[in-house]
């Protein structure tokens, strides 16, 4: 395959997986063929993106006719193609682990097509180099969790899915009220058109700017003091979902903020690493201590992650 073709796979994988178990929904024994085929199938080209990129570097792909930085530009560079191959380990795991008698999830027409949905989400967050693309993978990942946490049908994974969707959408908000600014500030969305911008007197590099985005990001990774979904959330999820949330979700969050601190705005005043430093510190020891209260053992894990 070529690199373009690893890298736009990376999202086109896991959708078409998705929706070829969706239609084979009638036929639970094929769809889960389909899903192991699926996943394989995602792996090995994730492993080979990462080999691609350590070799050769940095892989850009713009799509939709136009030239960058106002195309729909996905790259790949050692992080977010690293990012890929960890989601695309974790997810063949999780289909794995489903087939044991260890708590596996409830298996319904949707499980296999919620699943690919989330894992397209999560990679497509990790590819993206467009401010508004991520928002689309943010919302395609909250659609698929939410799909997953209602899953089980009871009280408690209603419960869940809800104090799940509000947080969220708040963090949502945050996200969407930031696009709006930078594009107003700066003209673009483009990752590396950005880059160039908050080099400039009165670009995106506006402290407002930067702690909404951070707000944003920080609710999707399940920092303090708005980190109240996860532990909510997370016990109600059957083991290899669990697994799955856990090892990828959060990380989604703390990713983008990184790409954007340390990338896209890389001149961020010094009071916003000192602001997150200081949250890092106390999400860990309200993680920890929150956890002595508690002896369910899911939920003393939720509240260490």
């Amino acid at each position: 395959m070529t690199p373009h073709a690893l890298l736009v796979g990376a999202v086109l994988i896991p959708l078409a997986t998705g929706l070829i178990t969706a239609l084979a929904s009638r036929k639970r024994e094929l769809q889960r063929v389909l899903a192991f085929v699926g996943g394989a199938a995602y792996f090995l080209s994730s492993y080979f993106l990462l080999d691609h990129v350590i070799d050769f570097g940095k892989i850009r792909l713009g799509i939709g006719g136009y030239s960058l930085p106002f195309a729909i530009e996905f790259a790949a560079d050692g992080l977010s193609a690293l990012m890929v191959m960890i989601t695309a380990l974790v997810l063949l795991l999780t289909l794995i682990f489903q087939e044991s008698d260890a708590d596996p999830a409830p298996m319904s027409r949707s499980f296999y097509p919620l699943l690919f949905l989330l894992i397209a989400g999560v990679a497509g967050s990790f590819i993206t180099a467009d401010l508004f693309n991520l928002y689309v993978f943010f919302e395609i990942m909250l659609l698929a969790g939410l799909g997953l946490l209602a899953h089980g049908g009871t009280l408690a994974s209603f419960d869940a899915t809800i104090k799940y969707f509000v947080l969220n959408a708040v963090g949502t908000a945050f996200f969407l009220f930031a696009i709006g600014l930078i594009y107003a500030s700066t003209g673009h969305l483009n990752f590396t058109a950005l880059t160039l911008a908050s080099e400039l007197p009165g670009g995106g590099e506006s402290l407002a700017i930067v702690l909404l985005l951070a707000g944003g990001f920080l609710v999707k990774a399940g920092a303090f003091p708005v980190f109240s979904w996860l532990p909510a959330s997370y016990p109600t999820l059957p083991v290899p979902v669990l697994a799955l949330f856990a090892g990828l979700l959060t990380k989604v969050g703390v990713y983008a903020l990184l790409r954007f601190l340390v990338d896209v705005f890389p001149l961020t005043p010094s009071l916003t690493y000192e602001l997150l430093g200081h949250l890092a510190s106390v999400t860990m020891i309200v993680g920890a201590v929150g956890a002595i209260y508690h002896y369910d053992m899911r939920r003393i894990l939720a509240f260490h992650i």
